[in-house]
């Protein structure tokens, strides 16, 4: 789990699960983004405002530019 700004993002090795979710309102958190993804995604974070993930054998990710 990792909480940056209004989001908390959430992972999951066993099941492989990504989970983003904003609570800019919390009455009213948002699911933004549910992935399941290969490999065995650990602690997340941030840098430079986007979402790095270490996934295992698949690598390190890191969040495209939303350009």
């Amino acid at each position: 789990m990792y909480r940056h700004a209004d989001r908390l993002y959430l992972s999951s090795r066993t099941t492989g699960d990504l989970t983003i979710v904003d609570f800019a309102d919390l009455a009213h958190p948002k699911l933004i983004e549910h992935l399941n993804v290969p490999g065995n995604p650990a602690k997340l974070l941030t840098h430079r405002d986007r979402l790095v993930i270490p996934n295992g054998y698949e690598g390190l990710w890191l969040e495209r530019d939303p350009q």
